[in-house]
This record gives C-alpha cells, sequence and structure tokens, in this order.
C-alpha cells in the first residue's frame, strides 16, 4: 500500500475545504434567513466546514506544506 504523499494531502484538503466553504455560502445567500436556522442542514455544513479547516492542520499550514512540496524544501514556522 502505498500512502499519498504531503503535497497530495495538503491539495486535496485545501480543495476539498475552500469549496465546501464557497458552496456552502452561496446557498446561505440563495436561502437567505432561512439558512441561519439551526434546523437547517445548509447551516450544520457551514459549520462543519469552518472545523474542518482547523482539524488536520489549518488552511495556511497546508499552503505552507504545498509551497514546501512544490519548492524540495522545508520551512521552519517556529523561529
Amino acid at each position: 500500500m502505498v500512502l499519498p504523499s504531503v503535497r497530495d494531502g495538503s491539495i486535496a484538503k485545501f480543495f476539498a475545504n475552500e469549496n465546501t466553504r464557497k458552496v456552502c455560502s452561496a446557498a446561505l445567500q440563495l436561502l437567505a434567513g432561512y439558512g441561519y436556522n439551526t434546523e437547517d442542514p445548509i447551516e450544520q455544513r457551514l459549520r462543519d466546514a469552518g472545523i474542518w479547516g482547523i482539524a488536520g492542520g489549518a488552511m495556511d499550514t497546508q499552503k505552507v506544506n504545498i509551497a514546501a512540496a512544490l519548492v524540495n524544501r522545508r520551512f521552519y514556522q517556529r523561529r
């Protein structure tokens, strides 16, 4: 079994999260006030998208991982 690279995983996570946020935001604007109703599934998806962006590394961390993989260099973020 071959595991995906850090670059591929970071790209997939970033792409999925960004698109989820865009789609949920568009749906929320389409539904107007009804989209904020806690009984509506769009409201739950929008909250989940925010959490998915944090779990497993924030979106900014994913961007750094992608850049590091592209230039084949590690960036130290704790200096």
